[in-house]
């Protein structure tokens, strides 16, 4: 303890790791060299999403006027991947493109795909067609999910690609070969049984290709999972040398709890909301914003595109306590003419 009798960020730390914590950690040999990982962590993604069950009743996303609550989510996600699997004949190790803005169908494609061991591969949602051909082809991709935007722009290359392709959101008459998902996210059909392993590989993202075509980069289970864990250490860590002693006596006894510590929470604390800002398709608005709402319960509030009049109206409806960008749209914000008339004190 300091000499203020508060804990401090590297005892917290300490604590957090510790052997009996639900984040200790152990070396693992991965294809010959070796690496730290958390020793308790998911085996795959679609444990990390069943984990979710705990935080049913509570609303994981907004769009608009559409509100999906946790179990609402996952119902989707299990009906397309039954889908995936039984009617589209997706194996393990198959690769689906998803080229979409921020949609709420960006989320359950994203989770159905990953929890049956299929490669996802979130295309940036702002290249033109050929850069969008140049993705899908590069990733070997067999199916294609997309809003209308993004398939128009492919449609001139899906005869050349011979990818099946799914659409979210049609505006009007789908082309010959092209299927509306919808259909597929309705029932109530239990997730595929399969053995995804940690090491499998889960996700395709592209670098900018500022030194030439963009390159894909892999990541597997175990990564994607370990970055979420990894933010939520560093919160809780963060968190602990500011709590009062009855509630830091709580969260060290809920540390000693392993494995089983991870089914529950130390602090009762209330549902926070995110304002989704960030594209998806890029590793910090799917790794740290997206995957991170399936173990704290987080509420997600998603715009079509950034506004920031419509960033204020969805902070003070959704009582929005986080938001993430870049500094110009806080500039924005805090300069809107509609920014002194708004609440914005859940922020925090």
């Amino acid at each position: 303890m300091s000499s203020t009798g508060k804990l401090t960020l590297e005892q917290a730390r300490a604590l957090l790791h510790a052997d009996d914590s639900p984040y200790a950690t152990s070396r693992v040999s991965i294809e010959g060299a070796e690496f730290l990982a958390f020793r308790h962590a998911p085996r795959n993604l679609a444990a990390l999403y069943a984990g979710s069950a705990r935080h049913d009743g509570r609303v994981m996303l907004v769009y608009d006027e559409e509100r999906y609550r946790v179990e609402d989510v996952r119902r989707r996600v299990g009906n397309l991947a039954h889908h995936l699997v039984h009617e589209l004949g997706v194996s393990c190790g198959d690769r689906i493109a998803l080229a979409m803005r921020n949609y709420p169908e960006w989320c359950f494609a994203y989770a159905a795909a990953t929890s049956i061991g299929a490669v996802i591969v979130p295309l940036n949602a702002w290249w033109t067609g050929p850069e969008l051909r140049y993705g899908v082809q590069d990733s070997s991709a067999k199916l294609l999910i997309a809003d209308q935007e993004r398939c128009e722009r492919l449609q001139p290359h899906l005869a050349e690609l011979g990818v099946t392709a799914l659409v979210a959101r049609p505006s009007g008459d789908l082309p010959a070969g092209v299927r509306a998902i919808a259909p597929l996210l309705e029932g109530d059909w239990p997730l595929p049984a399969v053995d995804v392993r940690p090491d499998d590989d889960a996700t395709i993202m592209y670098t900018s290709g500022s030194t030439g075509s963009p390159k894909g980069v892999v990541t597997t289970h175990r990564a994607v999972i370990s970055a979420v864990f990894t933010w939520e250490a560093l919160a809780l860590a963060r968190l602990m040398p500011e709590l009062p002693e009855d509630k830091l006596a709580q969260v060290k006894a809920w540390l000693r709890g392993g494995a089983q510590a991870l089914s529950s929470s130390p602090l009762q604390l209330p549902q926070s909301a995110m304002l989704i800002t960030l594209p998806l398709f890029h590793v910090t608005g799917c790794n740290v914003q997206f995957l991170p709402a399936f173990r704290n319960g987080r509420k997600m509030v998603m715009m079509y595109r950034w506004d920031p009049e419509r960033a204020l109206e969805l902070i003070e409806r959704e009582k929005v306590t986080d938001f993430s960008g870049v500094p110009t749209m806080s500039w924005e914000l805090v300069n809107s003419p509609d920014f002194a008339r708004r609440d914005t004190s859940s922020l925090r």
